[in-house]
């Protein structure tokens, strides 16, 4: 806190800052490995027990708070005021955990289970707030305040339960289990306030905010996808009940962030100023694999025999984020100009692979009527919401008041589901089950609102509000072509149509987007300069109607269930992958003038551009069967569905009203383009196939749908 009177000048100064760093990284590993000492690990001379339990758990939490508080007062025949607030933190978990059974000979006795199994749930829960206050008051009253608060949060984590180069004999069930659940919570948040009073009162308030999280990527962008993986490699397992073998992945990102900025002048001359940022970066990476590679360990035993065989991956990660600012700036007197300005940024995307197999085994028997399963399941979803607001009101002789707020959110999941069974035999007493489902789901809500009014005997009003947004599921951005004519670092005299612009900051860093517009784009000067002479940063690339982005390359999401390479004898047989994948959009830009005076101008403009995009790779099939083929004492059903729907609004609304001499003028415009572009296929090829029981069913269904 900072306060100064005078009687010629007060000069008040402020500022605080803060900054915390937290980090934790843990190996948690339980584990039995060699039990067969001066031989090969997997003699007779093992473990025997009633039964056998290995768990490795981490619950690692990072709890931070960070905050500043900055005030400035400043009065005297000169009143000047500033203050600054930053809070700044970094916190990240990286861990190991695993628990497993390598190299070992181990048994229970009858009705005895052997359980293996890794869960990881780390947890970092973020709150970071800074608020920055600024009074000037004298003849001439200034004030200056800014916030700024950033967090970026981290988990890289590893996840493993598995069997390997072993021999089991178990007189129960084997389960082999690896569970990721882990979380971020961020919540950040400016607030500004700049008051101005004096002949000359001028007031400028600025907040600035912006959260980064990440599960399987580091802070500086490489990947570095988390682990979840459940597997049994060239082992020999015989079990009386159940072989289960899951991994489950269900990381979870919440991100709020909100900046608000409040500016107030009044004076003879008042001039106030509000501006407010908030942007997000949501990213998660993970490989969810459970699976069996190999039957033959090291010595004499081989084959994998149990009641029944299930192995599972599921992913359900979730970002929800929710990303707003709103801003206002009022002036009164003879002269009065306010300028209100908010803008929201939110970037989210999910990149996972989700794999249930077995590969590489020669003996897999299912003895009982459970059967054989293997399922993928994606289901990721994001949910976003991005909010922009602002006013500027003025009153006083000559009154000026301009408003604008801009909002988008960049949405995107590339998902791969694969089930399959390739150069393995199966045997099951019961049926088999080789499942690859997908339900991925997009949910984005982008809203700008304006709202400008001026007052006086000359009136002006100003409102501008302009949102975007582009949902993706199957396409993503090249990162690698970085060949474009200039980046939005560059200061060139135009922009001419088919030059191209790679974008250097921010959360659309690494697009391309060319010019298609048929208007040479020329450096602003005068009044309209940049003062760093960045332009180029400052044009709107998801203008639909003026830029395309050229970088955005295919990247179907994969949906695949099949046999390749194997034989399988059993009761009925399926073969199945259906995607479901989901867009809903709904975007809203609204913008109000409001001008009354002897002379009066109302001028407003609103502008939303949507794209929404789904490409999917969706098969199901039978290839290139081996030995026997496939040999069904029911049926034989291979299918291949998709249903993907895109929803999407777009509403432009703007107003504008004047009363008095002059006139008031509104455009509003809305754009949409929406595409459903998937290959689906259901097959059998180079394959022997025999049923006894039933009959044999190929089926591919497309019912793809696009409401807008």
């Amino acid at each position: 806190v900072a306060a100064s009177t005078g009687a010629f000048a007060g000069i008040g100064l402020s500022g605080a800052g803060a900054s915390a760093t937290n980090r934790i990284a843990a190996k948690v590993h339980a584990f039995i490995d060699g039990t067969d000492p001066g031989s090969d690990g997997v003699g007779s001379r093992g473990i025997l027990a009633d039964s056998v339990t290995l768990s490795a758990s981490d619950t690692s939490l990072i709890d931070a708070t960070t905050g500043t508080a900055s005030v400035a007062l400043g009065v005297g025949l000169a009143g000047l005021a500033v203050s600054v607030g930053l809070s700044i933190a970094h916190n990240e978990v990286d861990n190991s955990v695993e628990a497993y059974i390598a190299n070992a000979s181990v048994a229970t006795r009858d009705g005895g289970a052997i359980t293996v199994e890794a869960t990881e749930a780390a947890t970092i829960n973020a709150l970071g707030v800074a608020v920055s206050v600024a009074a000037g008051f004298g003849a001439v009253g200034i004030s200056f305040a800014f916030a700024g608060a950033e967090i970026d949060n981290v988990i890289l984590t590893d996840t493993k339960a598995y069997i390997d180069n072993s021999v089991i004999d178990s007189g129960g069930a084997v389960e082999v289990t690896a569970s990721d659940s882990s979380t971020i919570a961020a919540t950040v948040g400016g607030l500004s306030v700049a008051l101005a009073g004096g002949l000359g009162a001028f007031g400028i308030a600025v907040g600035e905010v912006r959260a980064r999280n990440f599960v399987g990527q580091k802070a500086d962008g490489t990947a570095d996808p988390a682990e979840v993986l459940a597997y049994v490699k060239d082992s020999a397992i015989d079990a009386a009940g159940a072989l289960s073998i899951s991994a489950s992945a269900t990381e979870t990102i919440s991100a709020s962030v909100l900046s608000a900025a409040l500016a107030i002048a009044g004076g003879a001359v008042g001039v106030s100023g509000a501006g407010a940022g908030a942007s997000t970066q949501n990213r998660i990476r993970t490989l969810v694999k459970a699976y069996i590679d190999g039957d033959d360990p090291t010595g004499p035993e081989a084959g994998i025999e149990a009641g029944s065989i299930t192995l599972s991956a599921t992913d359900t990660s979730t970002i929800t984020a929710n990303t707003q600012s709103a801003t206002l700036a009022a002036s009164f007197g003879i002269f009065a100009g306010a300028i209100a300005v908010g803008v929201s940024l939110a970037k989210n995307e999910i990149s996972n692979e989700v794999d249930a197999y077995v590969d590489n085994t020669d003996q897999l028997e299912a003895t009982g009527a459970g059967g054989i399963s293997i399922t993928a399941t994606d289901a990721a979803t994001i949910t976003s919401r991005a909010a922009a607001a602002s006013a500027a009101v003025t009153i006083g002789g000559l009154a000026i008041s301009i408003a604008g707020a801009g909002a988008d959110a960049f949405n995107a999941i590339y998902t791969k589901t694969r089930a399959y069974v390739e150069d393995s035999d199966v045997d099951s007493a019961g049926k088999v089950e080789v499942k690859a489902t997908d339900t991925s789901t997009i949910t984005a809500q982008v809203t700008a609102e304006t709202l400008a009014i001026a007052g006086g005997v000359y009136a002006g009003a100003l409102a501008i509000g302009a949102a975007t947004a582009r949902n993706y599921i199957g396409w993503s951005t090249d990162l690698g072509n970085t060949t474009a004519t200039y980046t939005t670092a560059s200061n060139p005299a135009s922009i001419a149509t088919g030059n191209t612009v790679r974008v250097t900051s921010g959360g659309d860093a690494g697009s391309i987007y060319r010019y298609i517009g048929t208007v040479t784009l020329d450096r602003p000067t005068g009044a309209n300069a940049v003062a760093d002479g960045k332009w180029l940063r400052w044009l709107t690339f998801t203008d639909l109607g003026q830029w395309e982005q050229v970088n955005l390359v295919q990247r179907p999401a994969q949906v695949l269930a099949y046999v390749h390479d194997a034989s399988v004898d059993a009761g009925a047989i399926t073969v199945a992958a259906k995607e479901t994948a989901t867009i809903t959009a709904n975007i809203q830009a609204t913008a109000i003038s409001a001008a009354g005076g002897a002379i009066a101008v109302a001028l407003s403009g609103a502008g939303v551009s949507i794209e929404n995009r789904v490409q999917t790779d969706v098969k199901g099939y039978i290839d290139s069967t081996r030995g026997t083929g496939v040999d069904a004492g029911g049926g034989v059903t291979i299918t291949a569905e998709d249903g993907s729907t895109i929803t999407a609004t777009a509403n432009a609304v703007s107003f504008a009203l004047a009363i008095g001499i002059g006139g008031a003028g509104a455009v509003s415009i809305s754009q949409a383009e929406n595409s459903i572009s998937n290959n689906v296929l259901a097959y059998a090829s180079n394959a022997n196939i025999a049923t006894t029981g039933g009959g044999l069913t190929i089926k591919a269904t497309e019912a793809a749908t696009i409401t807008t």
